[in-house]
This record gives structure tokens, sequence and C-alpha cells, in this order.
């Protein structure tokens, strides 16, 4: 069974919790005294986030929780690596912090895994400008192979400049 707890700063939106992770949070005692699913709020990437902000005398202190990160850190085991592991909403759906859709990864993929990317090509990261494939960086992608015309043109201009030298 899945519960669904509204978000404090979008009316519209709810995050879907099962009912097992649910009754965890509400009977823990320190995420009771903080009211967490009460104040639960919209995360400007669209997670399900707690932030609170606490005035010491060295000045003011924000405690912020992720609903999808403490849920994976509480319930799912993470695999063992030797790099940063990342929790992975297994539909895409960030405000769905069911247990089945929960995983932790690799950042490699995570963004290879990524649905919410904007690309003509349909390719993370490659762009077509004019008639070529970018990457990223801002390198052609098939420069190593040039086209047979590109080619001849390079070594006439090699042997002009040569010429020229010579003379």
């Amino acid at each position: 069974m899945s519960v669904k707890v509204k978000l404090k700063n979008r009316e519209d939106k709810y995050v879907t919790l099962d009912q097992k992770t649910y009754d965890d949070i509400q009977n823990n005692e320190y995420l009771s005294s903080i009211k967490f699913l009460e104040n639960l709020r919209a995360h400007s990437n669209g997670y399900g986030v707690f932030q609170r902000c606490i005035t010491t005398k060295k000045g003011p202190v924000y405690e912020t929780i992720y609903l999808h990160k403490y849920l994976a850190e509480k319930f799912i085991e993470k695999p063992k690596s030797d790099r940063k592991l990342f929790v992975r909403f297994i539909d895409g759906d960030v405000l769905n912090v069911k247990l089945e859709n929960l995983e932790w990864v690799t950042m490699n993929t995570l963004r290879r895994e990524m649905k919410n990317f904007k690309s003509k090509t349909g390719y993370r990261g490659v762009t077509k400008e004019k008639s070529r494939f970018m990457s990223a960086k801002r390198t052609t992608l098939d420069s190593s192979i040039r086209p047979k015309r590109q080619q001849e043109h390079t070594i006439r201009n090699r042997a002009n400049c040569l010429a020229k030298q010579e003379a």
C-alpha cells in the first residue's frame, strides 16, 4: 500500500511513500519532533526535501534532509564500490520514493540512464552544427576521419608551402 504526502510549497504535488517507510518516519522520535512530513517541500530539482534554519551563537546553521536519500540509506543496502554512489529513481519520477523505485548507482550509470535531457540529436552532450556532430567539449566527433577531398586539399597546401619556402 502507498501513502501520498502533500508538499508544503506545492499544493498540486505529492510524494508517494511505501506504508513501511511512512510508518518508520512517523515512529522516528527525531523526525516526529521536527514535523518532518508536515514540512516536506519540493526542492528546485523536484525532490522531496526537509529544510530548516537553526540560529546559533556562531550564526545560522541549515539542516537539509533529502527524503529519497534518507530512505535509501535506511532501507536499501549500499553495494560496495570504490566510487561515490547516488540514489537513482528507476522510473524517473522524483516524487515516487517507494523503495522499489530507488537504487544506488554510480554517477556514470546515473547520467547514462537519465531521461530528461534536452538534445535534438537524442544523445546527451552531442549537438549538431551545420553538418557536423560536436561533443560537449566542442570537438568534432569525426575529426579523425576526414573526407578524402579535405585530406587532398591539406596535402596540396603543404606542398605549396614547401615550394614557396624552397624558392
